[in-house]
């Protein structure tokens, strides 16, 4: 499926700001939580509740 170069970071600069925003981590609130999104959904899902949830 091809990129619509009129979606946000279509455009290099657009594009720049999302690696750096990557990098820094800047844009994350400091009461985000991170979640590992590279686990099996399963367990990501089941992260995600347990944060919301209390571990219910």
């Amino acid at each position: 499926m091809a990129r619509d170069p009129t979606d946000w970071g279509g455009r290099p600069e657009e594009r720049e700001t999302i690696v750096r925003l990557h990098q820094t981590k800047e844009a994350i609130p400091t009461s985000g939580v991170t979640i590992d999104a590279t686990q099996p959904l399963v367990q990501v899902v089941d992260d995600i509740l347990a944060r919301t949830q209390g571990g219910s």
